[in-house]
């Protein structure tokens, strides 16, 4: 299992992420995904993410995280796969994009419903 985290500065007032705290975070996950790490902090330095990748099916660089949208409006860190989620139109994923596809849907929240395996989209 990769191993996440994540920094948000909620307040106003806070502090800016410190990116050498979410960077020994990450590092103290080293077990947890010996096959990569990836760092984002957002530009007003609000929010920042941390990821180690444990690669079990893509092992190529298209797979690393975080990961974001060509236009840089949104990032985001994700384990796991999607493999009932249908694609968005005009766009074709293999298993091992779930971020990805997570991206292209541009997800604002998720909710899983076990009964028919699958994860929906909320609208924003």
């Amino acid at each position: 299992m990769c191993g996440l985290a994540a920094i948000f500065s909620y307040h106003p007032s806070a502090a800016p992420v410190d990116q050498a705290e979410l960077l020994r975070i990450r590092e103290a996950m080293l077990k947890r995904g010996p096959d990569g790490a990836g760092l984002w902090v957002s530009a007003d330095k609000r929010i920042g993410l941390a990821h180690r990748r444990l690669a079990i099916i893509d092992f190529s660089e298209a797979g690393a995280q975080p990961m974001g949208t060509s236009d840089g409006s949104l990032s985001i860190v994700f384990n796991g796969e999607i493999d009932t989620t249908p694609e968005p139109a005009g766009y074709t994923a293999t298993p091992n994009e779930a971020s990805s596809v997570m991206l292209k849907w541009k997800f604002r929240a998720t909710r899983c419903d076990s009964r028919r395996n699958r994860i929906r989209k909320i609208p924003a």
